[in-house]
């Protein structure tokens, strides 16, 4: 760490200052404090997360703060803060992550007060995607909550939404790999907040996904209500409160009905059995909520076989339905361009309608049987580590893919390698492993010739 009072640098990382000379402070917890910094070389504006002094000399406190670099850099979702460096800099621990500009969710909703289901709806999305990323890799966050929800910046229809803050993360017992069980916490080490912890976390009963998923209930109500929901009662209040038998149910607002009163309902019920069971089935609900508030655009009638430019193959055994999307989004930006199409990033002409990433194949390209064929392969597959794509449909008369996951601002392996400059044997690992399983699966799906 630099001696310097005018510059605070923790190895590569510069913490940046306000215009009044002081440090750019983004949040404070009991073990880290988080700053604006910017990589002294790069010149890449991060958040840096630097251990606090009181706890430097703890071993246990060093060892937590390692195990949420390490939980949070085995998560690669883009609804996940991306982790880009860990270091130690004079016995001082830090962290650099991805830096969002929005401020966070409680900030959000404190500014924009009560927000109507259809303001939620996409939002819980993005959360329940890594939360679900989170619980399939074996990890459980223990501390979801409003404020550790971070807005990547603060100028969309809909915001773009970060999961952050694994300091209280737990392995799942059923969950246990190799590469998580370094992250375990220390028994009765676990820590809540107590507007957001579900009963049996403070009943210090043992906890699975659904313990996450009453928080995620919580912090959802947080929106839906403009702040928190249950009043002005004191921590010890709340906390009985959440360990009676009553119903949440009377505090969601009068005008939320249909899907989206039972979605909150159920992530609310005190009795975990009564839960979902898993952020996947949360998903499932919420885009049943979608559907049943945005009408589908009626399919537009299939083309005749021998006047279809594009498809080398008969429709009929593509199974592809070619909606319309002109009325549902508006092209905003190129997102990437290749030889054999292009991904455009969409806005929403509609509220309540995430943005999304469409793929244009190159009607031109000499490859354009084997792009199409290969596209519709993936539309009829669940390959988990490859883009896929959800479904097919026109773009001002051109045949368009919707890609799913959104492809947010990640951006490639190459700015990581770069940035970077060089990986741990550990991270090593992890890439490739992931990249292995990606080859695997394409290989399932039938598609040749993968371009590395």
């Amino acid at each position: 760490m630099s001696n310097d009072p005018e510059e605070l640098e923790f190895g590569n990382f510069k913490i940046l200052r306000r215009e009044n000379g002081d440090l750019w402070e983004l949040g404070r917890g009991g073990f880290g404090t988080t700053y604006k910094a910017e990589h002294k070389h790069l010149k890449r504006v991060c958040a840096l997360k630097v251990i606090n002094d009181n706890r430097v000399a703890s071993e246990d406190a060093r060892r937590r703060f390692l195990q949420e670099a390490r939980a949070a850099a085995s998560l690669l979702h883009p609804h996940i803060a991306a982790i880009y460096d860990f270091g130690e800099s004079d016995g001082t621990f830090y962290y650099a992550m991805e830096y969002c500009a929005g401020g966070d969710l409680e900030q959000y909703a404190t500014e924009k007060g009560a927000l109507p289901w259809e303001e939620v709806q996409p939002l819980a999305i993005q959360i329940a995607g890594a939360l679900q990323r989170a619980h399939e890799s074996g990890l459980l966050h223990r501390d979801l909550k409003p404020s550790n929800v971070m807005l990547s910046s603060g100028d969309q229809k809909v915001p773009q939404l970060k999961l952050i803050d694994f300091g209280l993360v737990k392995v799942l017992d059923n969950l246990k790999t190799s590469s998580t069980q370094i992250m375990m916490t220390q028994e009765g080490a676990a820590g809540f907040n107590p507007l957001t912890a579900s009963p049996e976390q403070l009943r210090d009963e043992d906890l699975d996904e659904r313990s996450d998923l009453f928080s995620f209930g919580v912090t959802l109500l947080f929106l839906l209500r403009g702040g928190i929901p249950f009043g002005k009662l004191s921590a010890p209040l709340m906390m009985a409160q959440r360990l009676d038998d009553q119903s949440y149910d009377e505090i969601l607002p009068e005008d939320l009905t249909g899907v989206g009163r039972e979605v909150m309902s159920c992530l609310l019920e005190k009795d975990r059995e009564k839960r979902y069971r898993s952020a996947a089935e949360v998903l499932d609900a919420l885009k049943a909520s979608t559907s049943a508030a945005e009408p589908a655009p009626a399919p537009a009638p299939a083309p005749p076989v021998e006047t279809d430019p594009v498809v080398s193959e008969p429709a009929k055994e593509t199974s592809v339905q070619h909606l319309d999307w002109g009325n549902l989004w508006d092209v905003d930006q190129l997102f990437h361009q290749f030889h054999y199409g292009s991904y455009y990033r969409c806005a929403a002409l509609h509220p309540g309608i995430p943005e999304v990433v469409l793929f244009m194949p190159n009607a031109a390209s000499a490859q354009i049987d084997f792009v199409i064929n290969s596209a519709d392969k993936l539309l009829k597959s669940d390959a988990r580590m490859l883009l896929s794509f959800a479904l097919c449909g026109k773009m001002d008369g051109e045949r368009t893919y919707l890609c799913m996951p959104f492809m947010g601002e990640g951006g490639k392996l190459l700015d990581l390698l770069q940035a970077q400059g060089s990986f741990t044997l550990q991270t090593h690992f992890q890439v490739f492993q992931q990249i292995a399983k990606a080859i695997d699966e394409t290989a399932q799906v039938e598609i040749p010739g993968l371009e590395l």
